[in-house]
Protein backbone atom coordinates (compact mmCIF):
# COMPACT_ATOMS: atom_id res chain seq x y z
CA UNK A 1 0.00 0.00 0.00
CA UNK A 2 1.09 3.56 -0.82
CA UNK A 3 0.28 6.05 1.91
CA UNK A 4 -0.36 9.78 1.81
CA UNK A 5 1.11 10.79 5.17
CA UNK A 6 -0.27 14.31 4.95
CA UNK A 7 -3.78 12.80 5.03
CA UNK A 8 -2.86 9.71 7.07
CA UNK A 9 -4.59 7.39 4.62
CA UNK A 10 -3.83 4.83 1.95
CA UNK A 11 -3.62 6.45 -1.48
CA UNK A 12 -3.22 3.31 -3.58
CA UNK A 13 -2.90 -0.45 -3.24
CA UNK A 14 -0.58 -2.45 -5.48
CA UNK A 15 -1.37 -6.11 -6.12
CA UNK A 16 1.20 -7.20 -8.69
CA UNK A 17 2.60 -10.12 -6.64
CA UNK A 18 0.92 -13.50 -6.14
CA UNK A 19 2.17 -14.09 -2.60
CA UNK A 20 3.44 -12.24 0.46
CA UNK A 21 5.55 -9.16 -0.34
CA UNK A 22 8.66 -9.42 1.81
CA UNK A 23 10.72 -6.38 0.74
CA UNK A 24 10.17 -2.99 -0.87
CA UNK A 25 12.65 -0.20 -1.64
CA UNK A 26 12.29 3.13 -3.38
CA UNK A 27 14.70 3.82 -6.23
CA UNK A 28 17.55 6.14 -5.14
CA UNK A 29 17.12 8.46 -8.15
CA UNK A 30 13.69 7.87 -9.71
CA UNK A 31 11.28 8.85 -6.95
CA UNK A 32 8.26 7.09 -8.47
CA UNK A 33 10.00 3.74 -9.03
CA UNK A 34 9.58 1.00 -6.43
CA UNK A 35 11.47 -2.28 -6.29
CA UNK A 36 9.63 -5.20 -4.68
CA UNK A 37 10.43 -8.83 -3.86
CA UNK A 38 8.06 -11.55 -2.78
CA UNK A 39 7.43 -15.07 -1.58
CA UNK A 40 6.18 -15.75 -5.12
CA UNK A 41 9.91 -15.89 -5.93
CA UNK A 42 9.94 -12.87 -8.17
CA UNK A 43 11.43 -9.40 -7.99
CA UNK A 44 9.53 -6.66 -9.80
CA UNK A 45 9.93 -2.96 -10.52
CA UNK A 46 6.85 -0.73 -10.45
CA UNK A 47 6.40 2.81 -11.71
CA UNK A 48 3.70 3.93 -9.31
CA UNK A 49 2.61 6.66 -11.73
CA UNK A 50 1.38 3.89 -14.03
CA UNK A 51 0.81 0.90 -11.78
CA UNK A 52 -1.59 -0.72 -14.25
CA UNK A 53 1.25 -1.29 -16.73
CA UNK A 54 2.87 -4.72 -16.91
CA UNK A 55 5.91 -4.74 -14.65
CA UNK A 56 9.26 -6.21 -15.60
CA UNK A 57 10.02 -9.15 -13.36
CA UNK A 58 12.87 -11.49 -12.55
CA UNK A 59 12.73 -15.03 -11.22
CA UNK A 60 14.41 -15.60 -7.87
CA UNK A 61 15.93 -18.85 -6.64
CA UNK A 62 13.78 -18.92 -3.49
CA UNK A 63 11.50 -16.78 -1.34
CA UNK A 64 12.78 -13.22 -0.96
CA UNK A 65 14.12 -12.03 2.39
CA UNK A 66 15.36 -8.45 1.82
CA UNK A 67 16.13 -6.05 -1.00
CA UNK A 68 17.96 -2.81 -1.70
CA UNK A 69 19.23 -0.63 -4.55
CA UNK A 70 22.87 0.02 -5.40
CA UNK A 71 23.28 3.82 -5.12
CA UNK A 72 26.51 3.70 -7.15
CA UNK A 73 24.77 1.85 -10.02
CA UNK A 74 21.11 2.91 -9.74
CA UNK A 75 19.98 0.33 -12.29
CA UNK A 76 21.01 -2.49 -9.96
CA UNK A 77 18.50 -4.00 -7.53
CA UNK A 78 19.74 -6.64 -5.08
CA UNK A 79 17.58 -9.29 -3.40
CA UNK A 80 18.61 -11.80 -0.73
CA UNK A 81 16.76 -15.10 -0.58
CA UNK A 82 15.82 -17.93 1.75
CA UNK A 83 18.32 -20.31 0.14
CA UNK A 84 21.25 -17.99 0.97
CA UNK A 85 21.58 -16.62 -2.54
CA UNK A 86 21.81 -12.89 -3.25
CA UNK A 87 20.70 -11.92 -6.76
CA UNK A 88 21.72 -8.69 -8.46
CA UNK A 89 19.33 -7.48 -11.16
CA UNK A 90 20.00 -4.92 -13.86
CA UNK A 91 16.54 -3.46 -14.33
CA UNK A 92 17.36 -2.53 -17.95
CA UNK A 93 17.56 -6.25 -18.81
CA UNK A 94 14.27 -8.07 -18.20
CA UNK A 95 14.05 -11.74 -17.19
CA UNK A 96 17.80 -12.13 -16.61
CA UNK A 97 19.74 -11.86 -13.36
CA UNK A 98 23.06 -10.01 -13.65
CA UNK A 99 24.81 -12.24 -11.10
CA UNK A 100 24.14 -14.49 -8.12
CA UNK A 101 26.16 -14.87 -4.93
CA UNK A 102 25.87 -18.01 -2.85
CA UNK A 103 26.35 -15.78 0.17
CA UNK A 104 25.30 -18.27 2.86
CA UNK A 105 24.18 -21.87 3.20
CA UNK A 106 21.11 -20.81 5.17
CA UNK A 107 18.60 -17.98 4.65
CA UNK A 108 20.24 -14.65 3.80
CA UNK A 109 18.19 -12.31 5.95
CA UNK A 110 19.95 -9.14 4.89
CA UNK A 111 21.76 -7.47 2.02
CA UNK A 112 23.07 -3.91 2.45
CA UNK A 113 25.08 -1.68 0.12
CA UNK A 114 27.42 1.06 1.29
CA UNK A 115 26.22 4.41 -0.04
CA UNK A 116 29.75 5.85 0.14
CA UNK A 117 32.25 3.03 -0.53
CA UNK A 118 31.67 1.69 -4.07
CA UNK A 119 31.27 -2.08 -4.47
CA UNK A 120 31.14 -2.81 -0.72
CA UNK A 121 28.12 -4.85 0.34
CA UNK A 122 27.21 -6.80 3.46
CA UNK A 123 25.08 -9.91 3.84
CA UNK A 124 23.90 -11.67 6.99
CA UNK A 125 22.19 -14.95 7.76
CA UNK A 126 20.64 -17.07 10.46
CA UNK A 127 24.03 -18.83 10.49
CA UNK A 128 25.07 -15.89 12.75
CA UNK A 129 27.68 -14.57 10.33
CA UNK A 130 28.05 -11.27 8.52
CA UNK A 131 29.93 -11.34 5.24
CA UNK A 132 31.56 -8.39 3.48
CA UNK A 133 31.83 -8.57 -0.31
CA UNK A 134 33.47 -6.65 -3.13
CA UNK A 135 31.34 -6.48 -6.29
CA UNK A 136 33.77 -4.69 -8.63
CA UNK A 137 33.06 -5.29 -12.33
CA UNK A 138 29.95 -7.27 -11.32
CA UNK A 139 32.18 -10.13 -10.20
CA UNK A 140 31.53 -10.50 -6.48
CA UNK A 141 34.26 -11.81 -4.20
CA UNK A 142 34.23 -12.46 -0.47
CA UNK A 143 36.55 -10.20 1.54
CA UNK A 144 35.76 -11.04 5.14
CA UNK A 145 33.49 -13.16 7.33
CA UNK A 146 32.55 -11.73 10.72
CA UNK A 147 30.96 -13.61 13.61
CA UNK A 148 27.84 -11.69 14.50
CA UNK A 149 28.05 -10.09 17.96
CA UNK A 150 24.26 -10.37 18.35
CA UNK A 151 23.52 -13.80 16.89
CA UNK A 152 21.05 -13.79 14.00
CA UNK A 153 20.99 -10.42 12.20
CA UNK A 154 17.57 -9.33 10.95
CA UNK A 155 18.51 -5.94 9.50
CA UNK A 156 21.61 -3.86 8.83
CA UNK A 157 22.66 -0.51 7.43
CA UNK A 158 25.93 1.23 6.62
CA UNK A 159 26.47 4.62 8.25
CA UNK A 160 26.44 7.54 5.79
CA UNK A 161 28.76 9.77 7.84
CA UNK A 162 31.22 7.03 8.77
CA UNK A 163 30.84 4.52 5.93
CA UNK A 164 32.87 1.65 7.38
CA UNK A 165 30.48 1.39 10.32
CA UNK A 166 27.74 -1.20 9.88
CA UNK A 167 24.79 -1.12 12.26
CA UNK A 168 23.10 -4.47 12.85
CA UNK A 169 19.99 -5.47 14.78
CA UNK A 170 18.41 -8.79 15.68
CA UNK A 171 15.69 -10.28 17.79
CA UNK A 172 14.80 -9.29 21.35
CA UNK A 173 15.99 -5.71 20.81
CA UNK A 174 19.65 -6.61 20.24
CA UNK A 175 21.77 -4.05 18.37
CA UNK A 176 25.46 -3.47 17.67
CA UNK A 177 27.82 -1.50 15.44
CA UNK A 178 30.67 -3.19 13.57
CA UNK A 179 33.78 -1.37 12.37
CA UNK A 180 34.26 -3.03 9.00
CA UNK A 181 37.66 -1.38 8.49
CA UNK A 182 39.03 -3.53 11.33
CA UNK A 183 37.93 -6.77 9.66
CA UNK A 184 40.35 -9.01 7.76
CA UNK A 185 41.06 -7.80 4.22
CA UNK A 186 38.98 -4.60 4.34
CA UNK A 187 41.78 -2.11 5.12
CA UNK A 188 43.93 -3.57 2.34
CA UNK A 189 41.09 -3.64 -0.20
CA UNK A 190 39.86 -0.12 0.50
CA UNK A 191 43.13 1.59 1.42
CA UNK A 192 42.22 4.61 -0.73
CA UNK A 193 39.26 5.19 1.59
CA UNK A 194 41.26 4.85 4.81
CA UNK A 195 40.68 8.53 5.61
CA UNK A 196 37.01 7.62 6.10
CA UNK A 197 37.74 4.86 8.63
CA UNK A 198 36.49 5.48 12.18
CA UNK A 199 39.01 5.81 15.01
CA UNK A 200 39.62 2.59 16.98
CA UNK A 201 37.21 2.09 19.82
CA UNK A 202 38.62 3.10 23.20
CA UNK A 203 38.78 0.27 25.74
CA UNK A 204 36.36 0.64 28.60
CA UNK A 205 37.82 1.09 32.05
CA UNK A 206 36.32 0.50 35.45
CA UNK A 207 36.92 3.36 37.82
Amino acid sequence: QLWDLSLSKCAHTLSHHKNKVQAVAWHPVEAAVLGTASFDRTAQVVDVRNSSAKNPQWQLSADAESACWNPHSPNQFLVSCEDGIVSCIDIRVANKVLYNIQAHNSPANVVSVSSVIPNLIATASIDKTIKLWDTSNDKPSLISTVKSPIGTVLTSSFCVDSPFLLAVAGGKGTMNVINCFEQNGIAEKYQSYSHLSPPPAKPTTNE
